[in-house]
């Protein structure tokens, strides 16, 4: 019985100094994973916490967070640990591809002629109360700049600017009046053609409006007679009242060619109010 007493004392020794040997740091090993230093431990704790939007406040340590698996990402800055919906633990969800243009506006919208496409401005990418889609003619390419669109055929030298910019002037009529009396004063060889209120359906609009026509002819400093047609008109949109300045320009020669493929492609244009 004394030996047994004896044995036993020598072995709870043994196992206390050995404990206190080594001692573990609580919240530094990641489960699963094997115990190093002080200084290795909180820094990876600090990484994990950066990743996963927990950084760790002043002073403290961050709980240890298991990896995720390669290619699964994680978690943006900030976000909550919850995962939603439809999202899985230990996986953020991927962002959704931006929608493709659709090949017709809406289910009522126009049909478009043969060879046509449609050009999309929306009132969020233009800066302006409302946009507008058109269809024209495959060979004409866009682009935009400021508050105007502006859709161009090169191989034959067709322009056509569509401008989103607040007027000077509330009438469609005393706008182009406007125009035209700069126009007159700046541009070479200055000739007007017509100038005149309409309506906005004689044009090939969708809808009656009030509306404006101005069509004069000029000579380019380079060389070459060019003529402009000018249509204005105010419409109403669920975003609310969105002038357009419609201004096609191109070779006097061959601008009845612009003017028809303009007509043809107005028949198609919708606003976009948002």
């Amino acid at each position: 019985t004394v030996a047994a007493i004896v044995g036993w004392d020598s072995y709870s020794r043994s196992q206390t100094t050995q404990a206190l040997a080594s001692p573990q740091r609580p919240g530094i090993t990641a489960p699963g994973g094997s115990a190093g230093s002080a200084n290795q431990g909180s820094s990876e704790s600090g990484a994990a916490g950066s990743r996963s939007g927990n950084t760790p406040g002043a002073g403290g340590s961050a709980p240890a967070t298991a990896s995720q698996p390669p290619g699964k990402g994680s978690p943006s800055s900030g976000a909550s640990d919850k995962p939603g919906p439809s999202s899985s633990p230990g996986t953020s969800a991927s962002p959704s591809p931006s929608p493709s243009p659709s090949p017709s506006p809406s289910s009522t919208g126009p049909v478009l002629p043969a060879g046509y496409v449609w050009h999309r401005f929306t009132a969020a990418a233009m800066g302006s109360t409302a946009g507008f889609e058109m269809a024209l003619p495959s060979s004409w390419l866009s682009s935009a700049a400021g508050l105007s669109a502006h859709l161009n055929q090169l191989a034959r030298n067709f322009h056509l600017t569509i401008d989103l910019a607040p007027w000077t002037y509330v009438g469609p009529l005393a706008q182009a009046q406007s125009i035209e009396a700069r126009a007159a004063k700046t541009d070479t060889g200055y000739k007007l053609l017509s100038l005149a209120e309409i309506g906005f359906k004689s044009v090939g609009g969708f809808t009656a409006a009030p509306a404006a026509e101005l069509k004069f002819r000029w000579t380019k400093s380079a060389g070459g007679s060019y003529s402009e047609l000018v249509i204005l008109v105010t419409l109403p949109t669920k975003a609310g009242v969105q002038p357009y300045h419609f201004a096609l320009t191109a070779p006097s020669a061959t601008f009845s060619s612009a003017a028809s493929v303009f007509h043809t492609a107005m028949t198609t244009f919708r606003p976009l109010p948002s």
